[in-house]
């Protein structure tokens, strides 16, 4: 006979393969769909979330849920599993079918919208996909309550038991600390010339590049895959071992491309130390995802941006691009990647100044959902929030709030999780090097493997088994915390 907590990983299994099916469509419409293709996309997405959403909410599985919980004997992993799993439960039977069905499908829609409104520079072609997008999320909240804010709702999206309150007093501090220290480092150390403006470094060339950089990593090449594309750069896990990464390289901006794989491959390396004896469950599913980007931070800014990383990369670097960098000095290049100033663009933007961009939209998130704020004021605002925080105003609105996907797809509430992973990403970095004396002259050797070791055994192996909180705990004896990372920024900057 069966055991009940076989026939339920069995039962996970199928709706995790579901959502491989829908994944593979995202990745697809992100990589190769043609423009066309987007409302038969649509329906196919809701389908999908029409299926997965029956089969979570469906009694008999809720039934052999509770009869798992009930169960004396479960192994730890499988306890973890079960709890899990109700939790996930708990959150879909709250919210109706038809308003699953409509976020996916109308998610999108608004995605392909934004896309051609970003290209356009038509805020007004974009806005009544945004208005409904809020509205629908702001309908998902209710359904699945608050004690505050509708905006706890969609934080609990992305890390359980994260909160606006707590939030928006880190990002106070955070605000209070970065705002002088920027003043501080751009009077000790002006921006110097870029060393890279002017010069073009074809796409062919950067994707070879970056594909070595990957592997080097520790991406297994042979369960990934890397394409260019026109838009904004993701990574889609559809098994830890078919991992899915787009990213925008553009010709004339080379960190963009490079840096940007480095975080979609940090990703990736999160999603193949999973244990693949527990696909298809909660076991080998990120902790959160903030803590899945305190790993794509921590390659894309702490490894990518540092001098020791590219003593061992530049001169391969050169191997690439000859031409454009054979009379560039290593020490020219190491500082115009690491060029302090504000910027317009988030994906851009520096590490003393990327946090700013991040506070700028929960600002206007919590007043969207707070009731304070309607969609058709979010452009002046936006402008409003850039010239207070960096002193810049966007000369259009692609460099300004039409600049993100993740608004498009209805994923408010994700950008404080970058914030979180850039302060996780110093407090794991700190960790790893006290456990690892001679990481940096490993890095300086081009060795990335034992950083991979460290963090396969300290983050990734847990899935969901820890908390994001526990995961820091336990692998730092540190909770969250923004001053180490603001530490790492004086020392490197100042």
């Amino acid at each position: 006979m069966v055991a009940p907590i076989d026939k339920l990983v069995d039962a996970c299994r199928q709706m995790s393969s579901l959502a491989s099916v829908r994944g593979f469509l995202l990745w697809d419409q992100e990589a190769m769909m043609p423009a066309k293709g987007v409302e038969g996309r649509a329906r196919s997405m809701a389908a999908l979330a029409r299926i997965v959403h029956q089969q979570q909410s469906d009694p008999a599985y809720g039934d052999l849920l509770e009869t798992c919980a009930a169960a004396s004997d479960l192994s730890p992993e499988n306890a973890a599993i079960v709890r899990e799993l109700k939790y996930d439960r708990e959150r879909s039977v709250k919210v109706p079918e038809a308003l699953v069905v409509e976020l996916s499908e109308t998610s999108t829609r608004s995605e392909h919208a934004w896309a051609e409104a970003k290209a356009a520079n038509a805020p007004e072609d974009f806005l009544p996909w945004l208005g409904k997008m809020v509205a629908l999320r702001r309908r998902e909240a209710e359904y699945l309550g608050f004690a505050d804010s509708p905006y706890d709702s969609l934080l609990e999206d992305y890390e359980s038991g994260l909160r606006a309150a707590p939030l928006r007093t880190l990002f106070a501090d955070l605000r209070r600390e970065l705002v002088p220290l920027l003043g501080e480092i751009l009077e000790k150390r002006p921006p110097e010339e870029d060393a890279m403006s002017g010069l073009r470094f074809p796409v062919a060339g950067q994707l070879e590049f970056v594909k070595k950089v990957a592997g080097d990593m520790g991406l297994d090449m042979a369960a990934a895959r890397i394409d260019p594309i026109k838009a904004h750069g993701i990574m889609v896990a559809l098994h830890p071992q078919d991992i899915r990464i787009t990213m925008l390289f553009k010709e004339d901006h080379l960190p963009t491309g490079l840096l940007g794989t480095m975080h979609e491959a940090g990703h990736g390396l999160y999603e193949q130390g999973l244990p693949v004896r527990y696909w298809g469950t909660p076991l080998a599913e990120a902790a959160s995802v903030a803590i899945h980007e305190s790993q794509s931070r921590l390659y894309e800014n702490q490894i990518g941006r540092s001098r020791a990383f590219w003593e061992h990369y530049y001169p391969i670097l050169v191997s690439f691009f000859p031409e454009q960098l054979g009379t560039v000095k290593q020490e020219a290049f190491l500082a115009s990647l690491n060029r302090v100033r504000p910027s317009l663009i988030r994906t851009e933007a520096d590490e003393v100044t990327y946090n700013l961009h991040i506070i700028l939209r929960f600002e206007i998130e919590t007043a969207l959902f707070n009731g304070g704020m309607k969609v058709g004021d979010i452009e002046s605002a936006w402008n409003a929030g850039m010239k207070d925080l960096l002193g810049l105003v966007p000369a259009k609105p692609s460099e300004g709030f039409l600049q993100d996907i993740h608004w498009s797809a209805g994923q408010m509430g994700y950008f404080p999780a970058y914030s979180l992973g850039n302060l996780r990403a110093a407090q794991f970095l700190g960790a790893a090097r006290r456990d690892l004396p001679e990481m940096e002259m490993d890095i300086g050797r081009g060795n990335l493997l034992p950083l991979k070791a460290w963090l396969n055994d300290k983050v990734h192996r847990h899935g969901r088994r820890y908390s994001g909180e526990e995961i820091m705990a336990r692998a730092t004896g540190e909770k969250t915390s923004p001053q180490p990372f603001l530490a790492y920024l004086r020392a490197k900057y100042l």
